[in-house]
């Protein structure tokens, strides 16, 4: 037996239903945003270094998606200016950093109570 194709998803001459409201997907966007901004300042930062300590896989996961695939070096010309060795030293210290890793606010916070200090910001 021959099957029948299916038919065609639309007719010609045909213009469709009425379909979404205009702004409804906007209207949308923006409720959602705002509840997203309202949780933000009631959570912000607590709710990173939880998520940072205990699912430390999902916060990677969600830093990578926001860094561009491809970046574009402005000032690729700062690096024409250096030596080789200034090039070597930036570049160990840029591996110092990365080894040392960064400590959570939560260690950063104990170490300020028995009065270590904080570690540099990195620039």
């Amino acid at each position: 037996m021959a099957r029948k194709p299916p038919p065609k998803p639309f007719q010609k001459g045909w213009a469709g239903g009425p379909g979404r409201p205009k702004g409804s997907r906007n209207k949308l966007s923006e409720k959602f945003l705002t509840d997203l901004c309202a949780a933000w300042e009631e959570h912000g930062m607590e709710a990173i270094t939880k998520v940072v300590e205990n699912q430390p896989g999902v916060f990677l996961k969600v830093v990578a998606s926001l860094v561009p695939k491809e970046w574009h070096i402005k000032n690729a010309g700062a690096f024409e200016e250096m030596s080789e060795d200034d090039l070597v030293r930036a570049l160990a210290q840029v591996r110092s950093l990365v080894s040392a890793g960064v400590r959570s606010k939560a260690q950063n916070d104990a170490a300020a109570e028995e009065g270590k200090p904080k570690p540099d910001s990195v620039h």
